[in-house]
């Protein structure tokens, strides 16, 4: 039996503040309080890209039904919301950076966690880079 979707079992809290997060990239702070760590999940974003890129060959979007399947750590709750920003923007179209931030508005319960709006936002652009680069003219 193949794989529903790629998981990406990855976690990480601010040792300074607390925040979670994912220190993806070569300097990329923390968040919220913008400390830049030694620990770093350089591969991320491709990890992020390959999975939506998976879903979509295989079920022709790039989210995956709630009822088959839940994301169990942040890095894998942070690109179910990209997956989902994905589908949503495939149907509308236009400035993608403009649509991410619009997109992620709608979400009321950010709380204590607002300092992630922006982290998913960075997260969604990076990964629009390489998704946009293998599906060219699809999305």
């Amino acid at each position: 039996m193949s794989e529903i979707t790629l998981r990406i079992p990855y976690s990480h809290v601010c040792p300074n503040c607390g925040a979670y997060y994912i220190p993806y990239g070569k300097n990329v702070p923390c968040p919220k309080c913008g400390l830049v760590e030694e620990e770093r999940f350089e591969d991320f974003i491709s990890k992020a890209a390959l999975a939506l890129l998976y879903n979509y060959a295989n079920y022709g979007s790039f989210s995956i039904p709630p009822e088959e399947w839940s994301p169990v750590t942040l890095s894998e709750y942070i690109v179910h919301v990209v997956s989902v920003l994905f589908d949503y923007y495939k149907q509308k179209k236009g400035d993608f950076e403009k649509f991410t931030e619009e997109f992620l508005d709608l979400f009321e319960e950010w709380g204590e966690h607002s300092y992630l709006k922006k982290h998913i936002k960075d997260i969604a652009l990076e990964v629009y880079k390489v998704v946009s680069k293998n599906l060219s003219g699809e999305i």
